[in-house]
């Protein structure tokens, strides 16, 4: 089908169609690339993790990257090119209540693993809109580490800002909600949700300045685990350290 969340073989479909704001099938390009998108900075990570367990959010990857490689492969017979995945993820209101929830990143760079192992060289392109500005300094000091090839694959880019339009524009047809809006959400009037109160004794714990670095790196980590997992664990060390610190204090 067409609608990936239509199909009723989906695992556990209705419980990651509420929590988990991801269209895989957002747009085309002229070229033939599938675009997706994901409202990355308003998933409810501990609301659904209390409902899925590793096993769900494994078949579910299977599931969607399957449906991707059919998807892929008309595409790549129509444009007469080698199709590949456009990724668009929203950072708007992205927060340390996410990051810091240790089930979801354990479940995180399980998948990660598996499409790395599986899926390898699927995505063309990683486009982080509306990116917080300390996100974007620690990614300056990261790159020139990365490989170039890497290096090419992600964009960041800060919310109404001139270069973000411009992205927008290189993928989306020019009548795509998204370049109006340049909010996922607003497309499929998603809204923002507060997880739960425990963890905010320990964001308030790590301070404003340990908080936003905090953020930076967890993230940068997990999406750095399929284009290089050495970095991943790097990156992944540095904010597990970060978290420890802030609990004993």
């Amino acid at each position: 089908r067409e609608d990936f969340w239509a199909m009723s073989c989906v695992p556990k479909r209705d419980v990651f169609r509420k929590w988990y704001m991801f269209h895989p099938n957002h747009a085309e390009t002229s070229e033939g690339e599938l675009v997706c998108t994901e409202s990355t900075g308003f998933i409810k990570v501990r609301n659904f993790v209390k409902e899925v367990n590793r096993e769900d959010i494994l078949l579910f990857w299977c599931c969607i990257m399957e449906w991707t490689s059919v998807k892929l492969t008309q595409l790549s017979k129509k444009h007469n090119t080698i199709a590949r995945m456009i990724q668009i993820k929203d950072l708007t209101g992205l927060n340390l209540l996410q990051v810091s929830c240790k089930a979801a990143m354990g479940h995180f760079k399980m998948v990660n693993k598996m499409l790395h192992n599986m899926y390898p060289d699927t995505l063309n392109r990683l486009l982080l809109i509306n990116t917080p500005k300390i996100f974007t300094a620690v990614w300056r000091m990261f790159k020139p580490i990365l490989p170039e090839k890497t290096q090419k694959k992600i964009t960041m880019v800060q919310a109404h800002s001139k270069a973000q339009t411009k992205e927008l524009e290189c993928w989306l047809p020019s009548s795509d909600p998204l370049l109006t809006w340049q909010l996922t959400s607003k497309v499929y009037d998603e809204k923002p949700d507060v997880d739960d109160a425990q963890p905010a004794a320990e964001e308030a714990r790590l301070g404003q300045v340990g908080k936003k670095v905090f953020v930076a790196v967890a993230f940068v980590a997990s999406f750095f685990v399929v284009a290089h997992p050495v970095v991943a664990r790097i990156f992944g060390g540095l904010a597990a350290a970060m978290v420890n610190h802030g609990r004993r204090d």
